[in-house]
């Protein structure tokens, strides 16, 4: 079952979203080919995150990722400007020292069409 993401410490604005179409490619000669969808959800989707927040706000946030166990199960989020939350995964975030107490953390977030 999926969980809600940590909603302590919003992220920055200036993410980024990459979108990918699952496609079958039949090439038949001559120039010929064919084009279909792979599957009912082929549309793959990415967003890169980050947060600065104090020390004890980005462990929030780690520890729910590997309580995920690492990008394995999914999580509940919905981004900035849209109105449908959908399922992410994270199974890869870095973390940068800004202060004594001030972190960044940056995350990249795959959209999963699981149960």
């Amino acid at each position: 079952m999926a969980t809600s993401l940590p909603t302590t410490i919003q992220p920055i604005i200036g993410m980024s979203r990459s979108y990918k179409g699952r496609i079958i490619d039949n090439d038949f000669g001559n120039g010929y080919t064919q084009r279909i969808t792979d599957g009912i959800n082929a549309l793959q989707r990415e967003i890169g995150l980050s947060w600065i927040g104090s020390i004890t706000n980005i462990k929030e946030l780690t520890d729910h990722f590997e309580e995920r166990e690492y990008g394995t199960k999914s999580f509940t989020w919905t981004p900035p400007n849209e109105t449908i939350s959908r399922k992410w995964t994270c199974n890869e975030w870095s973390i940068s020292n800004n202060s004594d107490d001030i972190q960044t953390l940056t995350a990249n977030f795959v959209m999963r069409y699981d149960l």
